[in-house]
């Protein structure tokens, strides 16, 4: 399993990538309002998920709640990069 540091670098990397996408499409002045609403929700799956991997499940086994975490941000980047994609 990996370090919670590593996964935590991780989702900053891949948000940071995917901020940088919407940063891009926002200089177009048609697409700069909904590019600002995706840069917000990219911070705010940013935000959850890294206070996920800082504070666990009680209850559940770290492994199965760490395997958790990574499929869900897997399944919300496979969002985002589609929502990006139809700007």
């Amino acid at each position: 399993m990996a370090k919670k540091k590593d996964l935590k670098d991780s989702i900053n990397f891949a948000c940071d990538e995917l901020m940088t996408a919407c940063l891009a499409v926002s200089f177009n002045k048609e697409k700069e309002a909904a590019a600002d609403k995706l840069m917000l929700k990219i911070q705010e799956i940013r935000q959850d998920f890294v206070k996920r991997l800082s504070h666990t499940e009680p209850g559940m086994e770290p492994k199965n709640y760490f395997k958790a975490v990574i499929e869900g941000f897997g399944k919300e980047l496979d969002q985002l990069v589609e929502q990006i994609n139809k700007l």
